[in-house]
């Protein structure tokens, strides 16, 4: 509202990249949804950097309605625009995005990859959030693959670096497939507070 009352533009995206993180966070992807088209009206710069936050957000937005293949589109595009840049956290997240989208489509392999370029870029940082975001992955890969225990051990860290963090419910991973492996994490009497209320966050 402010920018329109302005007719002063030049955040538009990174307003609107909030407002998706702030909608699916509360589990709103309609509300995510309905900023699709500001983010694609948007005029912007053409620099690489914006391009991929432009990118990033869009595969948010169809991750969490599943739309997986536009997502995989998006989060490709996303980590084309951010190589030119090395920038640790946007370079991370466009790792992380596409290896969520990975994991929906099966392609398992392909996410395991990308999870390993995460987590390289997260080395040295010490961010609790980063090391969180790396282990929850990871236990959702080896969920889709079929290994409870490497899954409960990953999810056991995940939980001691959430701890860190504030706990908060994560946008970056398709909600249906976090709540089976907090069911796992459940049913092995895993932290029953903290999965309890993750459950109820989603």
């Amino acid at each position: 509202h402010l920018a329109d009352e302005s007719d002063s533009h030049a955040m538009d995206l990174y307003i609107c990249l909030f407002g998706v993180y702030g909608a699916l966070t509360v589990g709103n992807a309609a509300a995510a949804q309905a900023l699709q088209p500001r983010i694609t009206d948007t005029t912007l710069n053409p620099r690489n950097l914006d391009v991929s936050s432009f990118h990033h957000v869009l595969t948010l937005v169809n991750l969490h309605l599943g739309n997986f293949h536009d997502a995989e589109q998006h989060a490709r595009q996303a980590l084309a625009a951010s190589e030119e840049f090395r920038i640790v956290f946007l370079r991370f997240i466009a790792h992380l995005c596409l290896a969520g989208v990975l994991l929906e489509l099966g392609k398992l392999n392909q996410a395991a990859e990308h999870f390993e370029h995460a987590a390289r870029w997260s080395q040295g940082i010490n961010s609790a959030a980063m090391t969180h975001l790396c282990q929850l992955g990871n236990a959702l890969l080896a969920f889709k693959r079929g290994h409870p225990a490497e899954a409960l051990a990953h999810l056991g860290g995940a939980i001691e670096n959430a701890k860190i963090v504030g706990g908060h419910y994560t946008p970056f991973y398709y909600r249906e497939t976090l709540s089976g492996l907090y069911v796992l994490g459940l049913d092995a009497r895993l932290d029953v507070d903290y999965l309890q209320n993750q459950i109820r966050l989603q």
